[in-house]
């Protein structure tokens, strides 16, 4: 009796074994995410022989395993000196890390505040790229800056990060007079 239980139960397993699988197997386009990774509200210590240079923190980070890069949105960088002591301090709504070379480029609405010994320094732009290897810091893109009052723009510039070279092209100064300069009748 014990067996003639057994055989439907026996049938009906036998029959869902089959050579064909029923169900769908997934093909790489399923699998072709946008990255390898997605963080949300990242800090991350950058730092050159163990010395903190920057603080990076962005909203949201893509991180591309294999290229050893990093798609950032809602970008604050926080740059320091040799002391330790901040910088600058640059904002914008996106960027690219490169996590082998080190180049970082800030896109749309990029704000860069610095100090110097006059004052304030604010330069902003569209783009902004960082070779840290060879300590470029560059625009192709028009540029606005503005220090101790004077404003200056221009298509785009070249310079060092402590800002002590400078190529720049299609440039143009304001400066604002000060005192009774001029002429009169």
């Amino acid at each position: 009796m014990r067996t003639l239980r057994l055989i439907p139960l026996v049938a009906l397993l036998a029959g869902g074994c089959s050579e064909e699988s029923t169900t769908p197997s997934a093909t790489t386009e399923e699998f072709d995410l946008p990255a390898d990774q997605v963080a949300w509200d990242i800090s991350q210590n950058l730092t050159t022989d163990g010395i903190r240079t920057a603080t990076l923190v962005a909203d949201t980070a893509l991180i591309y395993e294999r290229e050893r890069r990093m798609d950032l949105m809602g970008v604050n960088v926080v740059f320091y000196n040799e002391a330790g002591g901040e910088a600058g301090h640059l904002t914008s709504d996106k960027g690219d890390y490169n996590m082998e070379t080190r180049a970082f480029v800030a896109r749309g609405n990029v704000v860069l505040r610095t100090q110097t010994p006059a004052g304030d320094r604010l330069l902003e732009t569209e783009e902004l790229n960082y070779e840290t290897q060879v300590d470029s810091l560059y625009t192709t893109r028009p540029f606005k800056m503005t220090e101790n009052g004077r404003v200056s723009s221009g298509t785009s510039f070249n310079t060092n990060s402590k800002f002590t070279t400078w190529r720049v092209t299609g440039v143009q100064t304001e400066t604002p007079v000060e005192g009774d300069a001029g002429l009169s009748f």
